[in-house]
């Protein structure tokens, strides 16, 4: 069954298992009702929005409204078109890349390639980037998109030496990527995060 909740800023239709039986989009949802401000990411070419506890230390998840995307409406970084227009790279849409997220990890069974959890949701925000109406005023309205936990990342793959991966882990990407017919990998969207090191067993 799903989880469904709603209020004047926030409402959710997710699966159970998003963030851990839903713990996760209730700490979002009390964030939002606490006055917790999401805030748009520095780089990128889309609306992606970074989600604070109720602390404002940490960030817990990530929001990509379908509007914002890359040559979408609603782009707040001026890359603006209409729906489902040709994306940055060949073969990617705007406003169908929260619908290939939420794909993925529904995809990755057993978290094979460590997707991050992500669900569809609906959200409202004046922080957003919202249309204006025809008196010049801004419109704030509920907007669809993929809501994803946050991988408190060390780096990405971009900066990092081929010789730091693995052939299996880089399998395990490629084999997702082929099954989701993923036209938009790139060194820039492979999270790496430490890990303590081996030690060797004493003999």
């Amino acid at each position: 069954s799903d989880v469904c909740s709603s209020d004047l800023l926030l409402q959710f239709c997710i699966q159970n298992n998003y963030l851990g039986g839903g713990s996760g989009a209730a700490s979002v949802q009390q964030s939002l009702l606490g006055g917790i401000v999401p805030r748009l990411t520095d780089d990128g070419t889309g609306g992606t929005y970074k989600i604070y506890n109720r602390t404002k230390r940490n960030v817990i998840a990530m929001f990509k409204p379908r509007d914002e995307e890359a040559f979408a409406p609603n782009n707040p970084r001026n890359y603006i078109g209409k729906p489902e227009h040709d994306g940055i790279r060949p073969g990617t849409y705007s406003t169908l890349g929260a619908s290939r997220e939420v794909a993925a990890y529904l995809l990755d069974h057993d978290n094979f390639a460590n997707v991050p959890r992500t669900a569809h949701v609906h959200m409202m925000h004046p922080s957003f980037c919202n249309p204006r109406k025809d008196d010049g005023s801004v419109d704030v309205i509920w907007k669809t998109g993929s809501l994803q936990e946050f991988v408190n990342a060390h780096d990405h793959a971009g900066n990092m030496s081929p010789t730091q991966f693995t052939v299996q882990d880089c399998h395990r990407i490629g084999i997702l990527d082929i099954r989701i017919i993923n036209m938009d990998r790139n060194d820039g969207n492979i999270l790496i995060t430490k890990t303590k090191q081996r030690q060797d067993r004493p003999e």
